[in-house]
């Protein structure tokens, strides 16, 4: 959005709340999580994070941070199953839907990627400022016959 003093200081608040469930010895660093994954930053601390809370807080939230984390890492093979657990119970959460569709583009499962990403954009096609452009974009490519450019950058990544 252009506000880029506003995110920062976003992002410092968020690592600040971080830093107290820590010293307090609370284990609830998902929204951290999810602010790493989102803006696609901090790959290593998000993933060792989601595994961590994951240890403790086997939920499908837990799931979908550790999925979520691990895509943004370059490792949608091992985020898939942990997508997939998440969504088990058809939970109407757009965010869950956009992730499973994401995960699925860069592993070449187009069709699973349509569905997802349709289901996500039906829940709320507003669901998150920054990536609900992702999600529409990423369905129309799926849906053109076009190959997924998150499925080109993971194999590249691969290489």
């Amino acid at each position: 959005m252009g506000r880029a003093n506003e995110a920062f200081e976003e992002r410092k608040l968020i690592e600040f709340i971080a830093r107290l469930n820590k010293i307090n010895r609370q284990l609830y660093n998902r929204v951290l999580v999810d602010y790493y994954a989102d803006h696609d930053i901090e790959h290593n601390n998000a993933v060792n994070q989601a595994e961590t809370e994951y240890e403790v807080r086997r939920d499908i939230y837990g799931e979908d941070a550790l999925a979520w984390s691990l895509y943004r890492a370059a490792e949608p093979a091992r985020a898939l199953p942990h997508i997939e657990a998440a969504i088990r119970f058809g939970t109407t959460d757009a965010r869950l839907y956009f992730h499973a569709g994401m995960i699925c583009a860069a592993l070449g499962r187009s069709d699973q990627a349509r569905r997802n990403l349709k289901h996500a954009l039906s829940i709320n096609p507003h669901f998150q400022p920054i990536l609900d452009d992702v999600a529409a974009r990423e369905y129309a490519t799926l849906n053109s016959g076009h190959p997924s450019q998150y499925a080109q950058e993971y194999a590249n990544v691969q290489r």
